[in-house]
């Protein structure tokens, strides 16, 4: 689900542009429709967002789209490559006002109920044999942690959350773990959340000889934080060490600590 908190609406805040407006775009059967609701001309942010949905399910109606909040597949591509959930594609670049097209493999993935990601692996930068190798692991680490979600306080996981409260400071320095046999194939691990303002590669966890994934963070005391792993900068996944979970508006979860 969209940030708007409605399927296929999303939010455009361009300062720089002065563009603020609700985006709408649905795509079903081939067929594609997208327009923009802009706040000043619909006289304010909520009745640019009542237009954008007014315009949403208009739209839908017409082309015969069942209106869900889930996700609603119309014909699915099928795989070209032998594996569920990767394809081999030509992606256009621009580049200096020319057009560059690239062979990739695309990974296709669904992280939650109703949530559809994809990533890609350039075969000009790793080769085909491993740009495929690599869309394989990212499939099977996304398959994993969808049907073998992470669980929280699992006791057999060493480990976990270490807090140091510093004397005559207002940070408490954490000590985020994440097991590496719990992702497998992960080659990069960060962590974003509310102290980092969500910055996907901001904070990267190294690699210990413990075989943990670790980072030592110093956060502002008595606050709350959400937050999230972000596994080869493409699968998001919970802390199983995490004191707490909140649904979060794509329709997974966030990790909470509180220090």
């Amino acid at each position: 689900m969209a940030k708007s908190g409605y399927k296929n609406i999303s939010r455009i805040d361009d300062y720089r542009k002065k563009q603020h407006c609700w985006y709408v775009r649905v795509n079903w059967k081939k067929q594609y429709y997208a327009r923009q609701f802009s706040d000043k001309q619909y006289d304010g942010k909520a009745r640019a967002l009542e237009a954008a949905i007014e315009y949403r399910n208009q739209v839908e109606r017409e082309i015969g789209k069942p209106r869900s909040e889930r996700l609603v597949l119309g014909t699915p591509r099928p795989s070209n490559t032998g594996q569920r959930g990767i394809r081999r594609i030509k992606v256009k670049q621009q580049k200096r006002g020319k057009d560059y097209w690239w062979d990739v493999y695309q990974v296709t993935y669904h992280p939650a109920p109703g949530v559809t990601k994809r990533t890609s692996v350039s075969i000009q930068k790793y080769g085909e044999e491993e740009a495929f190798r690599k869309a394989c692991a990212i499939r099977g680490a996304a398959e994993r942690l969808q049907y073998i979600p992470l669980k929280k306080g699992e006791k057999n996981l060493p480990g976990g959350i270490k807090k140091r409260y510093l004397k005559n400071k207002t940070v408490c320095r954490v000590t985020f773990q994440l097991p590496a046999s719990c992702v497998p194939e992960a080659e990069t691990v960060h962590i974003a959340g509310d102290f980092n303002h969500w910055r996907s590669t901001a904070d990267q966890l190294e690699l210990q000889q413990n075989g943990m994934f670790s980072i030592h963070l110093h956060l502002e005391k008595d606050r709350r934080y959400e937050y999230l792993y972000l596994i080869n900068g493409s699968i998001w996944v919970t802390d199983p060490y995490a004191e707490d979970t909140v649904k979060n508006v794509y329709g997974g979860s966030n990790s909470v600590i509180s220090v």
